[in-house]
């Protein structure tokens, strides 16, 4: 049975043997690496340009929460402020409505709402700060209220003696 087969003969062996070339050229540009590579670079500037900015972020509001607590801690008076000292209270303002804004429509913060919550937490320790100072006005009042009581009692009996 076996006697009648043909041997088997590939069908690309057409039986000439092609000499082997001294170079191989490749096209780099199209290989998989290459492109890894590129993507690789990519995404380290994004990552560099976002960490920059966020560093910006943070300066940024380090400088006008320092900006904002000076103008807190100014003792003027109401009545005394000028057009110009108004004028810095609305561009204060507007600057720290203008970084939340900024830092709310960032795409690449971790969180939404965080400039928001930097403007709310600026908000609340200045309010902790009012709070302590209005009581500290408060612990004083009541001493001088004491010591005035201390005095008119003082005072009223010398009067009636006179």
């Amino acid at each position: 049975m076996s006697e009648n087969k043909e041997p088997r003969i590939s069908f690309n062996d057409s039986g000439e043997v092609r000499p082997a070339t001294k170079t191989v050229r490749l096209n780099s540009s199209k290989s998989r690496f290459a492109q890894t590579k590129k993507i690789k670079e990519e995404f380290e500037k994004q990552a560099q340009d976002i960490h920059s900015k966020k560093e910006g972020y943070q300066y940024e509001a380090i400088q006008l929460g320092q900006e904002f607590n000076k103008f807190i801690n100014r003792k003027t008076l109401s009545k005394n402020k000028g057009p110009l000292e108004k004028t810095f209270e609305t561009e204060l303002i507007n600057k720290l409505i203008d970084y939340a804004i900024r830092v709310n429509n960032d795409e690449h913060e971790r969180y939404d709402g965080m400039g928001s919550v930097a403007l709310i937490t600026l908000l609340y320790n200045t309010i902790i700060k009012m709070k302590d100072n209005q009581n500290n006005l408060e612990y004083s009042l009541r001493l001088l209220e004491k010591k005035v009581i201390e005095l008119e009692s003082k005072i009223k009996p010398e009067e009636k003696n006179d």
